[in-house]
């Protein structure tokens, strides 16, 4: 009985420690495993790689010509650099002055290239600071359209006055004159004298010299009522100053005051009232002769006059949807019995949500 309950106690010793091993070795490998794991998933992640991108700097972004006369030209150059660390590529040198630029020859740079941009500017014929712009167009991600600057001070050694010549369409009104004068002291003689679709004349004698001349403007009123907007151009033979222009303008007879009509979500079948003045600039009687609708949308509801002024009332009938189409349009044409024309575009855009 001795010998069995010794063997009993042995084999129950021996499956407790058993167990106890078996448990002790799962306590111990489930840190260990998962150490495994987050090694594994560390080491396949991706990695994000930097995106290399250009960039540029110019070393000169304005170019200063100083002081220049009228309608001459200079050359100057705008240096510049990828200090990025991605190829430069130059789309377009964009120019919104009087400025001449080549295409470059050279389109792509790499890091730390240098490059140059060669220019012709023509300064205007007016005096004064002068400040125009150029753009370089590339694939720089923080500045696409680098803006470049042209300056210049235009001084004349000729000057004009009145620097803008104010013109009436009626005969009996006044037009002062013209003074040319030389301002450096050097006598000159007037070459040429025109003005746009010939508006404006003058009579000079071109073998003369003076260091000054005063021209008494000859205006033709018929053609002026087609140009109330134009250029007096006066070439003379000094040296440093080869023209001077002067800008006119003229009051109307008649004005519009309403010359385009935007109506936004517009439903077929909708119709939409609008007033239409023609005003008086001359203390004159603004009278239809006729009145024309190009497409159709658009009926006169009334004329009447306001003293000199003409109120027209429009009535605006919306069109049926056609297509896909968010748009549509109509135009009035009015002419007075004095001539003069007036064209009212009226444009429209449909609700999104209208079904076809």
């Amino acid at each position: 009985m001795k010998l069995k309950k010794t063997f009993l106690t042995i084999v129950i010793v021996a499956i407790a420690l058993t167990l106890q091993s078996g448990c002790q070795e799962k306590t111990k490998t489930a840190p260990e495993q998962q150490k495994v794991e987050l090694k594994t998933t560390a080491k396949t992640a991706p990695i994000a790689k930097p995106v290399k991108a250009p960039k540029v700097q110019v070393e000169n972004p304005v170019v200063d010509f100083g002081v220049m006369g009228p309608n001459k030209r200079k050359t100057g150059k705008y240096n510049f650099k990828n200090v990025g660390q991605g190829i430069l590529k130059i789309t377009k040198i964009r120019s919104t002055c009087g400025c001449t630029v080549p295409d470059p020859v050279k389109k792509e740079y790499a890091p730390g290239e240098s490059g140059t941009i060669a220019i012709t500017y023509r300064s205007s014929t007016r005096k004064g600071v002068e400040s125009k712009h150029l753009y370089i167009e590339s694939n720089d991600p923080e500045n696409p359209k680098f803006e470049l600057t042209v300056k210049a001070n235009i001084k004349l050694s000729i000057e004009a006055t009145p620097i803008r010549l104010g013109l009436s369409t009626r005969q009996k009104a006044i037009v002062p004159p013209i003074t040319i004068k030389s301002k450096d002291g050097k006598p000159f003689a007037i070459r040429s004298f025109s003005c746009t679709k010939g508006v404006i004349s003058a009579k000079f004698d071109s073998t003369v010299s003076a260091l000054e001349f005063v021209l008494e403007p000859i205006v033709d009123y018929e053609k002026l009522k087609d140009n109330l907007r134009g250029v007096i151009k006066i070439a003379v033979t000094h040296p440093f100053t080869k023209e001077v222009s002067i800008p006119y303008v003229t009051k109307a007879e008649f004005e519009v005051t309403r010359p385009r009509i935007i109506i936004q979500n517009a439903e077929p079948g909708q119709t939409i009232k609008k007033d239409l003045w023609i005003t008086s600039n001359y203390q004159q009687m603004a009278e239809v002769e006729t009145i024309t609708i190009e497409k159709g949308h658009i009926e006169i509801a009334s004329k009447e006059n306001n003293g000199n002024d003409l109120k027209i009332v429009i009535d605006i009938t919306v069109p049926p949807k056609k297509g896909k189409s968010r748009y549509f349009s109509d135009t009035v044409d009015i002419k007075l019995k004095t001539g003069q024309k007036f064209k009212v575009r009226c444009n429209g855009f449909y609700k999104r949500d209208i079904e076809l």
